[in-house]
């Protein structure tokens, strides 16, 4: 058992060779009656030597291996913000059924994307800062709609529109882009884009095209919903 316990042989030596002095000790067979008080004394010192052994083992020190690197399983800022924005249109659609026909939000332009979309990220964000100034870029500055000051990451928001088609929202994202790579806190940008009237012909293509623009500090994510 003890060279089972330990990867040196140590205590299994010395245990082995204690047992073999008290056999050695004992001379030749003895009556029965001795042997049961010979063979419980046997056992008490065995138990005796094996609690020295343990004893012992508390004054060896455990060495410093530093801190154990703990698995994080809390997902992750993106992972969490891909799942809501690709939910986004059947949580606004939701909200045009109410009871009794009140009165709701109806998104209609991007101000209200943004209001409901501020809503929703108080379900898994803390610190959530709107409209906050970017640093100036091209001597012009512009305001990103969300940052989220813990997570360093700004949301951008987009509605497409008559007036706001597939390639106009890319030239807008790619201006976006610039400004932000000017910010301390912006070490993930999402662009969401609401395409509710389905105006982008291909969504993936958008997404990959300015997704690629991500460098070692800034990662870009692009979400088209819905597709």
């Amino acid at each position: 058992m003890l060279k089972r316990l330990f990867t040196t042989l140590e205590f299994s030596e010395e245990y082995y060779h204690y047992c073999n002095r008290m056999m050695f000790m004992r001379g030749g067979p003895p009556h029965w009656t001795e042997e049961y008080k010979d063979q419980k004394s046997d056992l008490k010192d065995k138990i005796d030597k094996l609690e020295e052994i343990l004893n012992r083992l508390d004054l060896i020190e455990e060495p410093n291996i530093g801190p154990v690197a703990r698995i994080d399983s809390t997902p992750r800022t993106i992972d969490k913000l891909k799942k809501l924005l690709s939910r986004f249109h059947k949580v606004a659609r939701q909200l045009r059924k109410r009871h009794d026909n009140r009165n709701t939000l109806e998104i209609e332009d991007e101000y209200d994307v943004q209001d409901l979309l501020h809503a929703l990220l108080k379900l898994e964000f803390e610190d959530i800062r709107a409209e906050e100034w970017t640093p100036s870029y091209a001597a012009s500055s512009s305001r990103m709609d969300f940052l989220l000051k813990q997570e360093q990451t700004v949301i951008e928001v987009k509605k497409t529109s008559k007036s706001l088609k597939e390639k106009d929202v890319g030239e807008q994202l790619i201006i976006d882009i610039a400004h932000y790579r000017q910010h301390p806190d912006c070490k993930k940008l999402v662009c969401f884009v609401y395409d509710s009237e389905g105006r982008i012909g291909n969504p993936q293509g958008l997404e990959n095209d300015l997704a690629s623009q991500s460098t070692d500090y800034m990662q870009i994510v692009v979400i088209v919903n819905p597709l």
